[in-house]
């Protein structure tokens, strides 16, 4: 009768034992996603600085080039 007892206890332990590994996976797999939006997200807000500094140097005095006004009234008609 005893034997009956412990592999029960040893099904319901390996039981635990591998909900809490899948438990442990699905975390991973929720951090690195999260992890993976907010670089994407990080990302995405660095071009857009760079565009705005890009924008204001180009409608200051600095751009006299052929590029700089060529593109700005370009930028300027797509608005």
């Amino acid at each position: 009768m005893m034997l009956g007892a412990e592999e029960k206890a040893r099904e319901e332990s390996e039981r635990l034992r591998l909900q809490e590994r899948e438990n442990l996976t699905e975390k991973r797999r929720r951090d690195l996603t999260l992890r993976a939006r907010v670089a994407a997200k990080a990302e995405q807000k660095k071009l857009e600085l760079l565009f705005l500094q890009w924008s204001v140097f180009c409608t200051g005095v600095f751009c006299t080039g052929v590029f700089c006004s060529a593109t700005r009234s370009v930028t300027l008609q797509g608005k």
